[in-house]
């Protein structure tokens, strides 16, 4: 659908539309670096960075094959001829909670909310913060790469689907390793060596990620990951990530305990002084 409405009145020109995507579809991809700037773009547009802007850029663009940055608010009057474009998710949370209902979403060039309790802002305003009716904190319109990533749902099981991401960064960071963006966002940081290190980091909890989700055991990749930070801090600072021995008998626990570790990494003065020291961007890694 999102293809079909990037053509105004596409009904008319059904050969022409079709010819377009085709052609779309089977030219090359998203370059791995004109990804790499769009995830940056989320990362430092967004208050609220999350693995759905992971999955727009890294699974969306396999499929469709480029970057949508147009709006749907920029469709109100394209399609005087077409029907009207509503796209729908579900809100898991409203879904399996006894009390809220509502777990229709709906979004078009229009408005977008609930259609049960008909609780509605403008689209220009989704994913802005309101208070009371009024817009707190306003957030840059959803774009429809994004969009196709909120409204997509191919991978339907939420393991297979945490499985899939992580491969996804996985392959994401080798090949930004191979095309030396690391080194590049490294400018002022001359020594390549603790680079190389802070890059094994990231690879190691990757591979700990899906370590676990496959129910194996992640202990060699967890000193791995702790002698590495020690040797690129010179052990100057302790670290504070957990050191319970993981119960893979439980994978919900493993999954939780997982979680937890990851987040405390990032969250960690440890590993956000390497960033900001290493000169990446100035990237911290405090957002959900």
């Amino acid at each position: 659908m999102a293809s079909l409405y990037q053509e105004p009145d596409w009904s008319t020109k059904l050969e022409t539309v079709k010819n377009k995507i085709i052609k779309r579809l089977s030219g090359p991809g998203v370059s791995w670096g004109d990804a790499f700037a769009k995830l940056k773009k989320y990362y430092y547009e967004k208050d609220h960075f999350s693995l759905t802007d992971v999955w727009a850029v890294m699974v969306v663009t396999e499929y469709v094959k480029e970057i949508d940055e147009h709006t749907l608010t920029e469709k109100q009057n394209q399609h005087s001829e077409d029907l009207f474009p509503i796209y729908t998710v579900i809100d898991k949370q409203c879904k399996q909670s006894k009390e809220e209902k509502d777990a229709w979403f709906e979004i078009s060039p229009h408005e977008a909310g609930y259609s049960l309790t008909g609780a509605f802002v403008k689209t220009s305003s989704f994913g802005s913060q309101f208070e009371n009716g009024s817009k707190k904190k306003p957030q840059p319109e959803t774009d429809m790469l994004y969009l196709q990533a909120l409204c997509g749902s191919a991978v339907a099981d939420e393991d297979e689907i945490k499985k899939f991401l992580w491969q996804k960064i996985n392959d994401f960071l080798e090949h930004l390793s191979h095309l030396g963006m690391f080194e590049e966002m490294r400018e002022e940081y001359q020594k390549a060596a603790p680079a190389k290190k802070g890059y094994q980091v990231l690879m190691d909890l990757v591979d700990m990620n899906l370590t676990v989700l496959n129910g194996k055991d992640p202990s060699d990749l967890d000193q791995s990951i702790r002698k590495t930070l020690n040797e690129l801090d010179g052990g100057k600072r302790q670290l504070i990530f957990t050191t319970e021995k993981l119960n893979l008998a439980d994978k919900q626990a493993a999954k939780l305990h997982m979680k937890q570790y990851t987040e405390d990494m990032f969250r960690s003065e440890f590993v956000n002084a390497w960033f900001n020291g290493s000169g990446a961007g100035n990237m911290t890694f405090s957002k959900t």
